[in-house]
């Protein structure tokens, strides 16, 4: 954990078979940025590093597989890049015709503030290699597996931006960010497999390789992760809410994956198990809904279709 003077507070803690843990931070405390296991000493599926950039230049972040130059920083800057070495989760609306990265993908994230710009840069490469001299190639390097086949032109770069409701970071949709606009892609020769994204604005968020392919838009089933069930999900123009227990219910709010608050409703209900929203009238989009209660705030993502 982070505060505002950069102070850096470390939480140590041991799980028990759930895998399952919760840390309390006072509501009073200045903390501005929490990550787990920044320094990396769990085993996972990722490799991760950070910095504190106070001045422009270069900065290169090998554990993490990116490169930044930083050409402008009025204050001090924490920005931390995860490279995690699995695929990406495919959300409702990641465009129908883009196939995401099967093998990896970067999350930015950390404390930048206003004035701060920097680019960067992340390389594909899906050559095949052999391990034996003289023999045809049997394995490859990091992105052989998803570039196999694959037309070097029709490599993208995708986006899905991180948000923030009441402390809780939820990653929105995927998005194909804009050759020329949003990055400079440079190839070595076009069947070869190689080459660079220039991200011309780094943002906090994701991001990850994908393909063109026309079969690739296969919707996924929404995760479950809070205490209620919200259904239908994807929805049309109504919401119902069940909880296992009944539960006292004093507001709900609708936000849509930027962040801004589209539905107010504060009526106090009696306690029950089940509850309706009539009349969304909300746009085709994936929205976030909070529920406050007797217990305290649950949120859960839906879509709407129409």
């Amino acid at each position: 954990m982070f505060n505002s003077k950069w102070q850096k507070t470390v939480k140590s803690f041991n799980t028990d078979n759930s895998n399952k843990y919760i840390i309390e931070v006072p509501l009073d405390t200045d903390i501005q940025f929490v990550a787990l296991d920044m320094d990396g000493k769990i085993t996972d599926a990722t490799t991760k590093q950070y910095m504190v950039i106070k001045k422009t230049g270069a900065y290169d972040y090998n554990e993490s597989l990116m490169s930044l130059n930083v050409d402008a920083v009025k204050d001090s800057a924490l920005v931390y890049i995860i490279h995690h070495w699995i695929a990406p989760e495919r959300t409702y609306y990641t465009p129908k015709n883009i196939k995401l990265s099967s093998d990896r993908y970067w999350t930015v994230d950390g404390i930048i503030p206003p004035g701060f710009h920097a680019t960067a840069q992340i390389s594909y490469d899906g050559r095949a290699i052999s391990f034996q001299q003289g023999s045809s190639p049997n394995g490859g390097y990091l992105d052989n597996d998803f570039l196999k086949n694959v037309p070097e032109d029709s490599i993208v770069l995708m986006f899905r931006p991180l948000i923030s409701i009441r402390g809780t970071i939820y990653p929105g949709e995927w998005q194909q960010m804009k050759d020329n606009t949003d990055y400079i892609k440079t190839m070595g020769a076009k069947t070869d497999e190689f080459g660079h994204f220039k991200i011309l604005n780094l943002k906090k968020g994701q991001y990850c390789f994908g393909v063109y392919d026309k079969n690739a838009g296969v919707k996924p089933i929404l995760p479950d992760n809070s205490g209620f069930d919200l259904y239908p999900n994807p929805a049309a123009n109504s919401l119902h809410i069940k909880f296992k227990d009944p539960h006292y219910i004093s507001s709900l709010q609708v936000y849509d994956i930027k962040g801004k608050k589209v539905k107010n409703y504060t009526s106090p209900s009696p306690a029950s198990n089940d509850f309706s929203i009539p009349n969304l009238n909300l746009a085709m989009g994936t929205y976030i809904l909070e529920v406050s209660t007797n217990e305290g705030i649950s949120c859960k993502k839906f879509v709407v279709e129409q």
